[in-house]
């Protein structure tokens, strides 16, 4: 009964959470706030009795009266995660690591993009192709026009998000090439300066290193 009741309960939290993610999905779709909750904990209270009766005035072998009950009385903690540090993570970028892990799952790249990038930038005065429905289909017959002069896409002229993702696509499946970004965090450093103690300690921090520029 235990575990039978505990797959149930397993049953019970993914649909909670995939009707929340599919609510969220069309909220976002509406610029509606979002909202998140989990549930944090699931009690059961679980009762099985048997019990055996007779009843004498229906005569000898006739009055007996056999019962079987149960049951169950399951309790849930339902917790909003309105906290400061779950908003924190929603804000954050998504982890490239995910992206190559759901596409190992042989996910389609275009459902991908769609899924987990928020725009292509092509940087300082560029074109951004926002992936918003509103910003695609929102358009005054002027934009529309303008939009299918440019040529972006055969289907789907004023979709400038679609134009980008059938390029990126358009030669294959996308192909994953790991590097390592180093970002300068303070000035140049001399050799004696760069054992100071207070340095090394700074150096101890996850991801800071000291590397050769140049000569000496």
């Amino acid at each position: 009964m235990i575990s039978d009741h505990s797959i149930a309960y397993n049953r019970s939290v993914e649909q909670s959470a995939n009707s929340l993610m599919l609510r969220n999905i069309l909220r976002a779709r509406d610029q509606a706030p979002l909202h998140f909750t989990t549930i944090g904990n699931i009690r059961g209270g679980f009762s099985l009795g048997a019990s055996l009766g007779y009843d004498g005035s229906t005569g000898l072998g006739n009055g007996m009266l056999p019962t079987l009950s149960g049951s169950s009385n399951p309790g849930f903690d339902i917790g909003p995660l309105d906290r400061q540090e779950f908003a924190r993570g929603l804000m954050r970028p998504l982890d490239p690591v995910l992206f190559r892990v759901l596409w190992d799952r042989n996910i389609p790249d275009q459902l991908l993009m769609y899924l987990l990038i928020s725009r292509f930038d092509e940087g300082p005065g560029g074109r951004r192709a926002i992936n918003d429905p509103a910003y695609r289909h929102n358009l005054t017959p002027a934009e529309r026009a303008a939009c299918a002069a440019q040529g972006l896409n055969a289907e789907h002229p004023c979709d400038r998000f679609q134009a980008v993702v059938d390029q990126l696509t358009s030669n294959g499946p996308i192909l994953f090439n790991g590097y390592t970004r180093i970002i300068p965090v303070g000035p140049r450093l001399t050799q004696a300066q760069a054992a100071a103690p207070e340095l090394l300690a700074a150096l101890r921090q996850p991801g800071v290193s000291l590397r050769p520029d140049g000569a000496g």
